[in-house]
């Protein structure tokens, strides 16, 4: 009787438990309206906000074919800016330049001839072409010591050159004359000048301060310079004459005359004019 309570107490008993589904709660459009959710991300980045199956749905949609003029603007705070730039409404970078009708390299342009002197005083009422502002800019130049051969291509080759110490005639002998003023003067101020007329001749007056190379003795001249000129073809107007009237005059007698023509033969054979402007 012991042994038989002690196996029953001993021996596992199995319960069989069966348990009841619960049946589905059926929700209606009434009892549950779901909160629309806003999306706060910016487009093509995952909302922490959206259930990832509407993201997964979305992800799925056809593309849209973005143009290439729209795919360089920038969205910041669902604004956007445009950088595309439209060809030929260019301001003058990246190969949409506009020219600005300045006449650069032109025979009516200063800096064609390396001319320095471009400020150019006129009294009331003179008015200089642009050609003719070529010419008195060159001569103001040479009067200063600073020839070059692009400066004397504004002269014909037969032209003149006279002052009270010279009277060249012909390219040998006036080039000479100006290449021999910078051989001989140290010093070369321009301290004054006024254009007084724009007819032929064209008409300035002149005020220069000389320093003698060696000696160091200075020498202020006031003159009166006249420019004669004639059409050159293609290329305008050229030199054909100048006159520089120390105190507004040139001596005429027969002395003088001789003293100048002598020194236009005399200067060549002393001075040497380079070849080109980039010999001194």
């Amino acid at each position: 009787m012991r042994l038989n309570l002690t196996t029953r107490l001993l021996k596992p008993t199995t319960r069989t438990q069966t348990q009841t589904p619960r049946p589905f709660r059926t929700y209606t459009s009434s009892s549950f309206q779901p909160q629309p959710r806003v999306n706060m991300s910016a487009p093509g980045i995952p909302s922490t906000t959206t259930p990832l199956q509407s993201q997964s749905q979305a992800g799925n949609q056809p593309q849209t074919h973005i143009p290439v003029s729209e795919q360089n603007q920038t969205q910041t705070s669902g604004m956007s800016t445009s950088t595309a730039t439209t060809p030929g409404t260019g301001t003058g970078t990246g190969g949409f330049g506009v020219g600005n009708g300045s006449g650069k390299g032109s025979a009516n342009d200063p800096a064609t001839y390396g001319i320095t002197s471009t400020d150019l005083k006129t009294a009331p009422g003179v008015k200089l072409s642009p050609r003719q502002r070529v010419l008195v800019g060159s001569v103001l130049d040479l009067f200063k010591g600073l020839p070059t051969h692009k400066k004397m291509s504004l002269w014909t080759e037969t032209a003149t050159f006279s002052d009270p110490l010279t009277n060249s005639r012909g390219r040998k002998q006036y080039e000479a004359q100006w290449w021999g003023l910078k051989a001989a003067f140290s010093e070369i101020e321009q301290q004054h000048h006024l254009i007084t007329s724009s007819s032929d001749p064209i008409t300035l007056d002149l005020k220069t301060r000389y320093k003698v190379k060696g000696l160091g003795s200075e020498k202020v001249v006031e003159s009166v310079v006249r420019i004669f000129t004639e059409e050159g073809g293609k290329e305008g107007e050229k030199i054909v004459g100048v006159e520089d009237r120390w105190n507004g005059r040139i001596p005429e007698g027969w002395v003088a005359t001789a003293l100048r023509n002598l020194n236009s033969v005399v200067v060549p054979a002393f001075v040497s004019v380079p070849k080109n402007d980039g010999e001194n």
